[in-house]
């Protein structure tokens, strides 16, 4: 006895699952050995979930959209399309909307064959400040069932290095000496953040070492790109303050340096502020003659 299951069994198709056979079976004999049988498969397919997310301190502070467009080949024919996620900031969840009618339940694409490649693409627009990861990709090869890709958007960074020094005709501070280089900046969700970075003189040809919170150092790590930075000092009421490097001074003397993802280095110098000596010359005899005198 010869099964259609069994014939499909030993006639695999890629991509393809056997469903039925016309007849399900047939018994060879001389009589019979030029039957058909029929045999049905369906495509394989799966579904694809695209989700968003952000990184740690990522999230806005405001409702935002992001712009999740994809495209894919099926049967020769292409296929393109916009998942629309809107971040709720007051749960911390997305809402999903669609204007392609291959997506299901706001950002499923179901019914995919199995082999289809489809790529996700946040728009670059949406994108900006943020650095984008695909997990665990940004392109999904279709399997049988249900696969997510999601798109992560974590905050980009900079950092900002700052360095003292002492104008060329100041005396050189007593080694021990300390000066505050003090930085404050606010996160989009209204968050202050502040700290000093100490300048010690060690009172070598080397010149200062630093401290961050107690930490060796004097760069500031994990600033989002785009944020305005105040920098000022404290502990310097003997010199006056100069600013060089990735900064801005105002005419007031504030000074703001812009964070991008290079980096940016700014130099404080001090001049040691000068005193004057005031005189006056009396002459109690007005007899005597000052001709040629100089003082």
């Amino acid at each position: 006895q010869l099964t259609a299951e069994g014939l499909a069994a030993s006639r695999p198709i890629d991509n393809y699952e056997f469903v039925s056979g016309d007849p399900e079976s047939i018994r060879l004999n001389s009589e019979s050995n030029n039957n058909t049988v029929k045999l049905y498969y369906n495509k394989q397919v799966g579904d694809l979930t695209v989700e968003k997310a952000f990184g740690e301190n990522s999230a806005p502070a405001e409702e935002k959209s992001f712009n999740l467009d994809y495209v894919y080949t099926a049967d020769g024919e292409k296929h393109t399309g916009t998942i629309v996620a809107t971040c709720n900031p007051g749960t911390q969840s997305f809402t999903y909307s669609i204007n392609s009618a291959d997506v299901t339940n706001g950002n499923t694409l179901s019914g995919l064959p199995v082999g289809t490649q489809v790529t996700i693409t946040e728009r670059a627009a949406d994108a900006s400040g943020y650095d984008v990861s695909y997990t665990p990709s940004q392109t999904a090869i279709i399997a049988q069932g249900e696969q997510t890709v999601t798109v992560t958007n974590t905050v980009s960074t900079g950092s900002l290095t700052l360095v003292k020094a002492m104008a060329a005709d100041s005396a050189a501070p007593s080694a021990g000496d300390s000066f505050n280089l003090n930085y404050d900046y606010t996160l989009e969700d209204g968050t202050k953040v502040e700290g000093t970075v100490v300048a010690t003189w060690n009172g070598t040809e080397t010149g200062f070492t630093y401290t961050i919170d107690g930490e060796t150092g004097n760069t500031i790590d994990g600033i989002p790109v785009g944020t305005t930075v105040s920098i000022y000092e404290s502990g310097a009421s003997n010199y006056k303050a100069s600013y060089s490097g990735d900064v801005t001074v105002s005419a007031a003397g504030d000074a703001k340096a812009i964070i991008d993802a290079d980096g940016q280095t700014v130099t404080l110098t001090n001049t040691r502020k000068l005193g004057q000596i005031g005189y006056n010359l009396v002459r109690q005899d007005a007899t005597i003659n000052t001709t040629g005198w100089s003082f």
